[in-house]
């Protein structure tokens, strides 16, 4: 008898075990660029830190290579490239500039990195190939000033050129969205201009393009618009498949080249009209990643949209998160600490999905009819 009772125990335990579904959960690990720190500024706000701001993973060789920026205990920002395979940091400055971000680096130890850099005139974007530094400024002979680099991709060539993307500020003061291969340049506005490209949405004000990809023998770039009420959305836009052939770098694109991009209608306060904010921040392959604002309960929330499949990733250690970059299933991002002077301090991440054994309701009703055998046996002997 001794051994039925053992056998419905052990038939018990292994069903509460055979029927256990998979729910993902996410392991966070904090990635420290060696100098990086807080700093109090002259209204003795804290602030500063890291942040990566891009990431290169090559699928051939393996090697990932993450850019990004941090500042010192002085406040000045010093931008740094690292190589997963040699676990080494490097730290770039654009001659000249108080501030320096790298947005992409290509081949670690070659110096080919892009981004944007800031002096006494503004911003402006930068591309530096081997030991030459090139400043990236979009239409400054029209008075446009501010330009940011946000994405430079090494493997698209448009003839001798190569794609690059982001924003230029106009004579007004509103931001507008680039794509340009460095021969011609076209911008994303509303504006009336033998260069602009449309975008479907009249209510857009003020663009921006913050990545490029090849998906499919396609090239995609993603952005994103405000509308009058500043509040913000993302798109992704088509550029095509034969981008070569395209006038080195001029693109017919049409309205239904666009889709816009928010936060999901099953959210909470979905049904409230602008009751989100979402900024795409890059897309890597079939994968669109950010952050986005609840504006009814607050709050800052990375996300990532990987084939439709939208994700909201919250670092829990920090107060607001941002997500920045993907390769390989690992997920790349920033958390903000807020502290109780209004400061805040940047913290780099990564992430990945692990699984997590979580018991169906039908696992415990298989539970109980094991525990009701053995009653049933135990009874039995007791009547014996």
């Amino acid at each position: 008898m001794k051994k039925t009772i053992f056998a419905l125990a052990i038939a018990a335990g292994l069903t509460s075990f055979a029927g256990n579904a998979k729910a993902q959960s996410y392991q966070f690990y904090d990635f420290n660029v060696p100098g990086a720190s807080g700093y109090v500024d002259g209204d003795g706000v804290t602030s500063g830190g890291s942040r990566i701001l891009g990431i290169d993973y090559f699928a051939a060789s393996g090697v990932l290579d993450i850019s990004g920026a941090y500042w010192d205990s002085n406040g000045s920002q010093h931008g740094f490239a690292y190589n997963d395979r040699y676990s080494q940091f490097s730290t770039f400055d654009v001659p000249g500039a108080y501030g320096t971000q790298i947005q992409n680096q290509s081949g670690f130890g070659f110096a080919l990195y892009s981004g944007t850099y800031y002096d006494s005139s503004g911003s402006h974007g930068f591309v530096r190939n081997y030991s030459v530094t090139t400043a990236w400024n979009v239409y400054a002979e029209r008075g446009y000033v501010n330009t940011v680099l946000n994405d430079y991709d090494y493997h698209l060539n448009i003839g001798e050129s190569r794609l690059a993307v982001g924003s230029v500020q106009n004579r007004d003061g509103l931001k507008l969205g680039f794509v340009s291969s460095g021969v011609n340049t076209q911008l994303f506005t509303n504006l009336a201009d033998q260069v602009a490209i449309k975008y479907p949405l009249a209510a857009a004000i003020s663009t921006e393009i913050t990545g490029i990809t090849t998906l499919n023998s396609s090239t995609y770039i993603v952005g994103n618009y405000y509308d009058a009420n500043l509040v913000s959305s993302g798109f992704i836009c088509n550029l095509g498949a034969d981008i070569f052939g395209r006038g080195a770098g001029v693109f017919p694109i049409k309205d239904s080249d666009f889709s816009t991009i928010n936060v999901p209608s099953s959210f909470t306060y979905s049904n409230v009209p602008d009751a989100y904010s979402l900024f795409i921040n890059g897309i890597n392959g079939n994968a669109i990643y950010g952050h986005y604002i609840d504006l009814n309960a607050g709050g800052d929330h990375g996300f990532i949209d990987i084939n439709g499949v939208f994700t909201t990733i919250d670092n829990p250690l920090g107060n607001a998160t941002e997500v920045t970059g993907y390769a390989n299933g690992t997920i790349f991002g920033n958390y903000q600490i807020y502290d109780a002077n209004e400061g805040s301090t940047y913290h780099p991440f990564t992430t990945t999905p692990y699984v997590q054994a979580v018991p169906e309701p039908s696992t415990y009703a298989l539970f109980g009819i094991g525990a009701i055998a053995m009653l049933m046996v135990l009874r039995r002997k007791k009547a014996a």
